[in-house]
């Protein structure tokens, strides 16, 4: 690619940079929506590039979780973000890198990326964690008894244990 693109790119980078140190001070709504704003920007700028792309999507990712967890996001967020900007940087100015090393350090971002989302995505529930507690839930509908209760009372904390530290998905309460 042109130079005038990279220069484009470690701007773009550079100003997504500030906005994080920005919110070490405190996360608002109109910093995090124009970080999101910027960084939808560089995966557009970053879309013809094969090896860069995926680099773009991550930070775009992490842009949007931190605007829809602005009071709960995880203390990782902020550092993960700096690094995939200095990580992507590193790759746009090409310093001491041949293309194996590119694609080794952007798989090394991608597996970081990777590692958080399973920290701060809880799995999908199994389709047989509810089927007891539905099943109890029917009992006490037809005969409310000290054994349907004591029924219920297992089911649920078999279901807080295994979720424990998790939020509820919607979809569980339909």
């Amino acid at each position: 690619m042109d130079q005038d693109s990279n220069l484009s790119i470690i701007s773009t980078i550079q100003e997504l940079s500030g906005l994080i140190a920005s919110f070490e001070n405190g996360i608002s709504d109109q910093n995090v929506q124009l970080f999101v704003q910027t960084a939808s920007g560089l995966k557009i700028q970053l879309q013809d590039r094969k090896r860069l792309s995926p680099m773009g999507q991550i930070i775009l990712s992490l842009g949007k979780y931190l605007a829809s967890n602005q009071a709960a996001a995880h203390q990782r967020t902020l550092p993960l973000l700096q690094e995939q900007l200095d990580a992507l940087k590193t790759l746009i100015t090409g310093r001491d890198l041949d293309p194996a090393g590119q694609d080794r350090l952007v798989k090394e971002m991608i597996g970081k990326f990777k590692a958080f989302k399973e920290i701060v995505v809880p799995p999908a529930p199994v389709p047989g964690d509810l089927d007891e507690l539905k099943a109890v839930v029917l009992s006490i509908d037809w005969e409310i008894s000290s054994r349907t209760i004591s029924q219920f009372r297992v089911a649920l904390d078999h279901l807080f244990q295994k979720w424990r530290g998790h939020w509820v998905n919607i979809n569980l309460l339909k």
